[in-house]
Parts: structure tokens; sequence; C-alpha cells
């Protein structure tokens, strides 16, 4: 691990010291990442997939099996070895849309129990923490989203990850104010199905290629993968063109 993610998981760190008496907040640990960011590194093509804070279920009360080692001691190197091991114990179900996405069309697995062997390894992030709360974060009020959430960590984490994909499934608002900076990219050629409330568009920012689309309880959901893996096939002319080799 060198200096530049060890002060940024520091960070996270000191984040979560601040917020976790909070009665709303699941006061076990942050997690920074899902996945195997070792891996990731030395991935060809580096994919990222997006969400807004960490689900209460990745802290299941006993007997069910914990889905990772949580640390004992809240510091940047046991942080580091356990959101890498995350995949391999007890990784959630809600990850298994994304897993078939990435799959499917850039050659790339989540690993652990929850993939096939790829080429590519993708990790997970949270835009607005790294924190899970109880209740979800959509049912908790405007002011206590606002004392959990931190999108300079998110931003700063993003940038050092330099991902070539980003894969982002929310409301609109919500990508509006994440990914600002991003450029739509052939507005002719963006999927939507209103009548489904279906959206697929990408955008494009420094050479990475983002796709967006709304979410209805799992990413991308009411669009199936057959459909996302079509229009995501569209957008081969303007993405990067490691990402299509085969």
């Amino acid at each position: 691990m060198n200096e530049d993610l060890q002060g940024i998981i520091q960070d996270y760190i000191c984040d979560f010291n601040k917020k976790k008496s909070l009665p709303y907040v699941v006061d076990t640990t942050p997690v920074v990442w899902f996945g195997d960011i070792e891996k990731y590194e030395q991935s060809e093509v580096k994919v990222v997939t997006v969400g807004i804070n960490p689900s209460s279920h990745e802290f299941p009360e006993p007997p069910e099996c914990p889905r990772f080692s949580i640390p004992t001691v809240l510091n940047a190197d046991d942080l580091y070895n356990a959101n890498n091991e995350y995949f391999i114990k007890n990784p959630y179900k809600w990850f298994n849309r994304y897993e078939r996405i990435i799959s499917d069309n850039f050659d790339c697995s989540y690993g652990g129990k929850i993939g096939l062997r790829k080429r590519n390894i993708a990790i997970h992030i949270d835009a607005y923490s790294a924190i899970a709360t109880n209740p979800f974060w959509g049912k908790l009020t405007k002011k206590e989203k606002e004392t959990v959430k931190n999108t300079e960590l998110f931003n700063r984490l993003l940038a050092y990850l330099k991902p070539d994909v980003i894969l982002f499934s929310a409301n609109e608002d919500l990508f509006n104010e994440l990914f600002s900076g991003y450029t739509k990219n052939r507005p002719d050629l963006q999927y939507e199905n209103h009548n489904k409330r279906s959206y697929i568009r990408t955008y494009s920012k420094d050479g990475t290629l983002l796709f967006w689309g709304r979410n209805h309880g799992d990413p991308f959901a009411h669009i199936s993968t057959d459909e996302i893996k079509a229009e995501i096939d569209r957008f081969k002319e303007i993405g990067i063109e490691k990402i299509y080799k085969r």
C-alpha cells in the first residue's frame, strides 16, 4: 500500500470516528472499497462500480456468517486487508447484478465467491459515504444524510483509482450532483425507455467512460442484461479502445 492510498484510508477512518456515535450509524467499520484493489490495479481494463453507501446488511447478526473480516483495531493496514478480502468470504447478493453486467461487457469480475475467472478485476466504492446506516440511506432525513456524507473522500478515492470504466446506477439528481463534470456522449445513441423508466446514458471525462442508469432496488433494474449489453456495444466507437479488445 503506497502513501497516497494509506492517507486516503486514514481520512476515511477519521471521518468514521467522528460520526460513529450518531444513532443511525452502524458503529462497526467503514468500507472504503469492496474487492481486491491489488488485482484491480494490475487489470488491463480498470472497472469501478459505484453505490451510495454500504448497506447495514454488510454486518449481519449471528448466527449468519460475517461478510468479511471486520478489523478488531481500526487502522489503515487492517482495513486495507479487510476491504481486499470482501468477496472471498460471504458477499452480499446485491452485487450479483453488477457482476453480470461487468462480466458480460468488460471481461471483468469482482472475483472471490461471486464471480468467474476473468481477465480484469473490478472494485466497488460508495459515493456519499463509506459508513453503513440503519435505517438505509433512502429512509434517512435530509439532515441525517448531510451529517453522514463525505463526497470529498469519494472524489479523492476515484481520482486515485483512475478507472477506465465507471458504472453508476442511482436517481438523476444524485448523478448530477456527483458527476456534473462529465460530458454526455452521442445523445442520439442514448437508450431511454420511458415506459419502463429505464435509462442507460454514457458520459466521459479525462479518458474515463461512465455508464449511468436508474436504480430500482438493484443496479440498472428493469433493464435486462441483454439490453444492457446491446446498448453498451453501441458505444464502442466512442469508448476506450482497450475496453473492447478481444
